[in-house]
Protein backbone atom coordinates (compact mmCIF):
# COMPACT_ATOMS: atom_id res chain seq x y z
CA UNK A 1 0.00 0.00 0.00
CA UNK A 2 1.53 3.74 -0.63
CA UNK A 3 0.61 7.24 0.08
CA UNK A 4 -2.89 9.10 -0.75
CA UNK A 5 -2.79 12.43 -1.39
CA UNK A 6 -6.22 14.56 -2.58
CA UNK A 7 -5.61 17.21 -5.27
CA UNK A 8 -8.14 20.60 -5.18
CA UNK A 9 -8.61 21.58 -8.71
CA UNK A 10 -9.86 25.01 -9.74
CA UNK A 11 -11.60 24.38 -12.58
CA UNK A 12 -11.88 26.99 -15.52
CA UNK A 13 -15.31 26.78 -16.21
CA UNK A 14 -18.32 24.86 -15.44
CA UNK A 15 -17.22 21.47 -16.51
CA UNK A 16 -19.47 18.11 -15.92
CA UNK A 17 -16.15 15.81 -15.38
CA UNK A 18 -17.72 12.80 -13.58
CA UNK A 19 -16.69 11.03 -10.45
CA UNK A 20 -14.07 8.29 -11.20
CA UNK A 21 -12.91 9.75 -14.36
CA UNK A 22 -9.30 9.58 -14.66
CA UNK A 23 -7.91 12.92 -15.22
CA UNK A 24 -4.53 13.76 -16.28
CA UNK A 25 -1.63 16.37 -14.70
CA UNK A 26 1.35 17.78 -15.84
CA UNK A 27 3.54 20.42 -15.33
CA UNK A 28 3.35 23.90 -17.25
CA UNK A 29 7.11 24.64 -17.42
CA UNK A 30 6.59 28.42 -18.17
CA UNK A 31 4.05 29.21 -15.26
CA UNK A 32 5.33 26.33 -12.44
CA UNK A 33 1.71 25.57 -12.22
CA UNK A 34 0.01 22.01 -12.54
CA UNK A 35 -2.71 21.51 -15.22
CA UNK A 36 -5.79 18.99 -14.97
CA UNK A 37 -6.81 17.89 -18.00
CA UNK A 38 -9.27 14.91 -19.03
CA UNK A 39 -9.88 13.13 -22.49
CA UNK A 40 -6.34 15.83 -23.75
CA UNK A 41 -7.95 18.60 -22.89
CA UNK A 42 -6.76 21.22 -19.92
CA UNK A 43 -9.87 22.31 -18.40
CA UNK A 44 -8.30 23.44 -14.92
CA UNK A 45 -4.80 24.26 -12.41
CA UNK A 46 -3.97 22.45 -9.31
CA UNK A 47 -5.06 25.16 -6.18
CA UNK A 48 -3.76 23.16 -3.30
CA UNK A 49 -2.68 19.72 -2.12
CA UNK A 50 -4.24 18.28 0.84
CA UNK A 51 -2.04 15.96 2.76
CA UNK A 52 1.32 16.95 1.43
CA UNK A 53 3.25 19.17 0.17
CA UNK A 54 4.64 20.90 -2.86
CA UNK A 55 7.95 18.88 -2.57
CA UNK A 56 5.52 15.57 -2.18
CA UNK A 57 3.78 16.52 -5.80
CA UNK A 58 7.24 17.25 -7.50
CA UNK A 59 8.17 13.18 -6.60
CA UNK A 60 5.16 12.50 -8.94
CA UNK A 61 7.06 14.05 -11.73
CA UNK A 62 6.21 16.72 -14.54
CA UNK A 63 3.00 13.77 -16.00
CA UNK A 64 0.85 11.80 -13.77
CA UNK A 65 -2.96 10.84 -13.19
CA UNK A 66 -5.27 10.94 -10.71
CA UNK A 67 -9.23 9.61 -10.38
CA UNK A 68 -12.38 12.65 -9.38
CA UNK A 69 -13.70 12.14 -6.36
CA UNK A 70 -15.73 15.16 -5.99
CA UNK A 71 -17.20 17.83 -8.13
CA UNK A 72 -18.71 21.34 -7.61
CA UNK A 73 -19.28 22.34 -11.12
CA UNK A 74 -20.84 25.97 -9.22
CA UNK A 75 -17.74 26.72 -7.51
CA UNK A 76 -15.19 25.55 -10.37
CA UNK A 77 -13.50 22.67 -7.50
CA UNK A 78 -12.56 19.03 -8.25
CA UNK A 79 -10.84 17.09 -5.94
CA UNK A 80 -8.93 14.30 -6.78
CA UNK A 81 -6.71 11.52 -5.77
CA UNK A 82 -3.31 10.38 -6.58
CA UNK A 83 -1.98 7.35 -5.45
CA UNK A 84 2.07 6.62 -4.94
CA UNK A 85 3.06 3.06 -4.08
CA UNK A 86 6.46 1.94 -2.75
CA UNK A 87 8.57 0.29 -5.36
CA UNK A 88 10.53 -2.67 -3.99
CA UNK A 89 14.03 -2.37 -6.00
CA UNK A 90 14.47 1.38 -5.79
CA UNK A 91 12.83 1.58 -2.46
CA UNK A 92 11.24 5.47 -3.25
CA UNK A 93 7.95 6.37 -4.38
CA UNK A 94 6.60 6.11 -7.33
CA UNK A 95 3.26 7.18 -9.48
CA UNK A 96 1.10 4.41 -10.21
CA UNK A 97 -1.47 6.05 -12.16
CA UNK A 98 0.59 6.93 -15.58
CA UNK A 99 -1.16 9.82 -17.76
CA UNK A 100 -3.69 9.16 -20.08
CA UNK A 101 -3.32 5.26 -20.14
CA UNK A 102 -7.35 4.12 -20.91
CA UNK A 103 -10.08 5.90 -19.31
CA UNK A 104 -12.89 3.41 -17.32
CA UNK A 105 -15.01 6.42 -17.35
CA UNK A 106 -16.24 9.19 -19.66
CA UNK A 107 -14.82 12.36 -18.42
CA UNK A 108 -17.18 14.72 -18.99
CA UNK A 109 -21.14 14.82 -19.20
CA UNK A 110 -22.15 17.56 -21.37
CA UNK A 111 -19.76 20.57 -20.96
CA UNK A 112 -22.01 23.81 -20.08
CA UNK A 113 -19.37 26.36 -21.21
CA UNK A 114 -17.68 25.12 -24.49
CA UNK A 115 -14.80 28.17 -24.29
CA UNK A 116 -14.48 27.94 -20.32
CA UNK A 117 -10.79 26.25 -21.57
CA UNK A 118 -8.01 28.31 -22.94
CA UNK A 119 -4.71 28.39 -22.64
CA UNK A 120 -3.25 28.86 -19.06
Amino acid sequence: MGKKWKLSVLMAGKYDIVKGAKIGFHLDAETDLYIASCGRKDFGVVKSINGGSREDLRMLGTDFGGIVVRTDPDQYLAEAVVKMYKKDSAKRMVCAEPMFIGRKKECTGTKKQENAAGNF
